[in-house]
């Protein structure tokens, strides 16, 4: 039922900031890590509705949220006055819709309410049905800016296990669902699972689309993040490790000069 997306005008989609745990320094290389955007996939419907569906998509790239929010609200109703009910999958398009809406005024109480309005149409789809993966994505990317890192984990991993199912495990959108438990990962304090999962959502991805592609430098640059981050939680060990071979060597020479002066 999915058709082309239609682009937000003039609106870049934002990648979200994740803090990291227990990062040195605000603007170090490891203190940010990106989450990756979710795409909206717009569903077919008649003109009129279609039209509709492009006045609310120029107005969100104006930033002209109110309105953008009423053209949803009409795109909605046309709809049922053409056709009836709208079907599950609209009716998951149309929560997520005002969701991102509201996700880029930051009205992010707003936007996961929305988001949440959308899983429960996605109920009444497939188990494997990837709306249910992208509405998991979605709610997971709110809980994520916000720090519940256990939350989003929880919907991410969900998104993840449907879009293996359905795409294969080395699709791009797996790759970067990968991406967003690793950043998350790597939020929560655990950079040793950041790392494992980042390197092979790169790996995928590289494979996939190419190693210069915007999706896999993405991911290599989160990748990066998470390594250095790694360095340096193990930074204090291994100088610890040192400065003990450095006492041993210490005690070694002067136990040898104590015998030879004994002899």
């Amino acid at each position: 039922m999915h058709a082309c997306i239609h682009p937000v005008s003039g609106l870049t989609h934002h990648c979200a900031k994740m803090p990291l745990h227990g990062a040195a320094t605000q603007g170090q290389a490891t203190s940010t890590a990106y989450l990756v955007p979710e795409d909206l996939p717009v569903p077919h419907c008649s003109a009129a509705v279609d039209q509709l569906l492009r006045t609310a998509s120029q107005q969100q790239g104006q930033q002209q949220w109110a309105a953008a929010l009423d053209a949803y609200a009409d795109a909605a109703r046309a709809w049922t006055q053409a056709h009836g009910p709208p079907p599950a999958e609209l009716r998951v398009f149309f929560g997520v819709a005002r969701g991102r809406v509201y996700e880029h005024a930051k009205r992010d109480e707003k936007a996961l309410h929305a988001f949440i309005e959308a899983h429960s149409a996605a109920r009444d789809l497939p188990a494997s049905h990837l709306d249910r993966a992208l509405v998991h994505s979605l709610v997971a990317g709110v809980y994520a800016r916000h720090g519940d890192t256990h939350t989003a984990l929880e919907h991410y991993r969900r998104a993840l296990a449907v879009r293996r199912e359905v795409l294969g495990p080395n699709h791009p959108d797996v790759a970067a669902t990968m991406c967003n438990i690793g950043v998350c990962e790597l939020s929560a304090g655990d950079p040793v699972g950041a790392v494992t999962t980042l390197a092979q959502a790169w790996s995928n991805c590289k494979q996939s689309l190419g190693s210069s592609h915007q999706r896999t430098v993405h991911i290599l640059s989160n990748l990066t993040r998470a390594q250095a981050e790694l360095e340096r939680q193990h930074a204090p060990v291994h100088k610890r490790a040192r400065a003990s071979k450095r006492k041993a060597a210490a005690k070694a020479v002067r136990t040898a000069a104590l015998r030879d002066e004994a002899q």
